[in-house]
């Protein structure tokens, strides 16, 4: 076989946990690194992470967006979050939000990531558009109408009125999920 062949060309590289790991850390900042590292490590949440956790200073949201971004264990992700939110003084930005949701969106969580405007507003932080297309646009990726509708009410319940762009998307997703009872509500 050559190196053009077709069975060379489409076969899919595999790597292993370790190395998909390494290669995303990569572009982490060096305290990003250690705090990821050690919720790889241990891979269960407990005493061994708070620990390590406890050895930094302070994590700042955007160290716990950047965590976020490379994690896939919805759990731990979870942990992590509250974690950093009961640090004195801290406040979660939307940029740590952002990433919790897209963390939660990675692993399936579909209810937990339509959750996450309630817990901005809840901790003082009320969504705004942008949390809710970030919403919209993960649900239409993935083409669950419903639950795109489901974010357009949630959207309206908290006096969040999309532009046009995102109406329109909302719309057309509608149409491509093929639920028009929601085309005819929205």
């Amino acid at each position: 076989m050559g190196p053009d062949s077709p069975k060379t060309q489409n076969s899919p590289i595999t790597r292993t946990p370790s190395e998909q790991f390494f290669l995303i850390a990569q572009n982490l900042s060096p305290i990003a690194l250690y705090i990821a590292d050690s919720l790889r490590k241990h891979r269960h949440w407990g005493p061994e992470i708070v620990a390590d956790l406890n050895k930094l200073r302070r994590v700042t949201p955007d160290l716990v967006a950047e965590v976020l971004k490379t994690q896939i264990d919805n759990m731990i992700c979870s942990k992590f979050f509250h974690w950093a939110g009961k640090q004195k003084g801290y406040r979660h930005t939307f940029a740590s939000y952002n990433a919790f949701a897209y963390c939660l969106n990675r692993t399936n969580q579909f209810t937990a990531v339509d959750q996450v405007p309630e817990l901005m507003s809840m901790q003082g932080k009320p969504p705004t558009e942008k949390q809710f297309e970030i919403l919209i646009r993960m649900h239409c990726d993935s083409n669950r109408g419903l639950r795109i509708y489901y974010v357009y009410e949630k959207m309206k319940n908290f006096g969040v009125k999309p532009r046009t762009f995102l109406y329109d998307r909302i719309m057309d997703a509608l149409v491509k999920t093929g639920h028009r009872f929601g085309i005819v509500r929205v």
